[in-house]
């Protein structure tokens, strides 16, 4: 159905004009290799432009879609299995197949997710779509978005209270999202350019993004005054004795390390709940009901004056260290990105306070 030959022919044709341009001015005062550099860039550039604008089967709606549908993973999901909009879509993505001569999903699955060489695409298109939104919105005086990605216990313990007043004060149109994810998936949207500025660990950042901002994340107990425990850092389970304790619930990194230092200090540790999230565990002390082993983070949303906080043995390597991360590529379309990026590491530094 399509052939590899388009791209083939069309830089053999590009050659052909340069090389024509060249031949015609090398007579001339043009000659001159910088004059005949710039000459070639804007005949170039040219030509690249008007083999886009006013095509059949190409435009900024079909590319829309197909940003849609990566995000979603299918077309069914893109649409909500809605049989009028999935003729829509694919009719768009067929199009668009049509006009560029490669297969934008991979129809081998079902249901078909986007390709490789849909997903380098709806990477490009989401980066320019989000910077002509940009501009629109700066001509009609509406507010720039700036969406930021973080798990759900940073955003509430670090970014609403530290990040969103900076924010606030140096870019107060800016109209700011936070979105609540894993590190993975903050790397995959930043890359993809659905996320402009992401709070992840340092060391699972790729090469092909900018970090700035180094912070320690630990974890410590947070215990209740109200239960009059007698503690001194670092607590190890032995030391906890009967103390009432919430812990996440699951099988992750976190409880294994619990379960471990645990069995190894022969003590079972009083739980009297479990939780899904970090948050929740949080709500429980605040709530005077128990103790639990928290981010450090947490101790900016808990009471100093009815809260007691310890240091915890044996918790070293669970230990991260969190950067805010973002696209150089998305910032070159987008110099926002940048300057949420700086702003945000300002605060890391020493007198930052975050």
């Amino acid at each position: 159905m399509f052939k590899s030959g388009r791209t083939f022919a069309w830089n053999q044709w590009r050659k052909l004009q340069l090389e024509r341009l060249y031949s015609e001015t090398s007579g001339s005062s043009l000659a001159r290799p910088e004059r005949n550099s710039l000459r070639c860039s804007l005949h170039y550039h040219g030509v690249m432009f008007e083999s886009l604008v006013g095509k059949k089967n190409f435009s900024l709606d079909r590319l829309a879609t197909l940003c849609h549908i990566a995000k979603a993973g299918s077309i069914g999901a893109a649409t909500g299995n809605n049989p009028n909009k999935q003729s829509l879509y694919s009719r768009q993505i067929k199009e668009l197949e049509s006009f560029l001569g490669i297969y934008l999903l991979d129809r081998d699955s079902r249901p078909s997710p986007v390709s490789e060489q849909g997903l380098q695409l709806a990477r490009i298109a989401q980066n320019y779509l989000t910077a002509l939104d940009d501009y629109v919105a700066h001509c009609q005086d509406q507010p720039t978005r700036i969406v930021i990605g973080a798990g759900e216990s940073l955003i509430q313990w670090a970014l609403i209270p530290k990040v969103l007043p900076r924010l606030r004060k140096y870019l107060p149109d800016a109209n700011v999202v936070f979105l609540n994810c894993r590190t993975q998936a903050i790397i995959d949207a930043l890359q993809s350019g659905e996320i402009d500025v992401g709070f992840v660990r340092k060391n699972a950042v790729p090469r092909s993004l900018k970090t700035v901002g180094s912070i320690p994340l630990g974890y410590r107990l947070f215990v209740p005054k109200k239960l009059r425990v007698k503690l001194k850092s670092p607590v190890t389970f032995k030391k906890m004795g009967d103390l009432p304790l919430a812990l996440l619930e699951g099988s992750g990194e976190f409880r294994s390390k619990v379960d471990e230092l645990a069995d190894r200090s022969g003590v079972k540790p009083n739980v009297v709940a479990e939780c899904s999230s970090s948050t929740q565990l949080a709500l429980l002390v605040a709530q005077k009901e128990c103790g639990a082993i928290l981010p450090s983070f947490a101790g900016t949303q808990l009471d100093e004056t009815s809260t007691d906080s310890y240091t915890l043995e044996g918790f070293k390597e669970l230990e991260r260290t969190m950067c805010f991360a973002w696209s150089p590529k998305r910032a070159e379309i987008r110099p926002v990105v940048e300057r949420v990026a700086g702003l945000c590491g300002e605060l890391c530094e020493p007198t930052g306070g975050l």
